[in-house]
């Protein structure tokens, strides 16, 4: 797959580890990196994180290759 960068801002660090967590356990996205976490100016981070991008996942593959009962 391809590979990708996502540049952010985060409230704190929970959102963050949300976020990951969430790229980490979809079928879409692999091998997720953060590459920065900041503080920012006021109360905000800066977020980076670094990801491959999956076109055909086998969960969903699997899943369209199935017929509905009765055809």
């Amino acid at each position: 797959g391809a590979s990708v960068k996502i540049a952010g801002v985060a409230m704190d660090e929970n959102a963050v580890a949300n976020y990951y967590s969430n790229i980490d356990s979809s079928p879409f996205f692999d091998e997720p990196k953060l590459t920065n976490l900041a503080r920012s100016k006021g109360d905000t981070f800066s977020v980076g994180l670094d990801c491959v991008v999956i076109n055909r996942p086998p969960e969903i593959v699997a899943a369209s290759n199935t017929q509905p009962a009765g055809q």
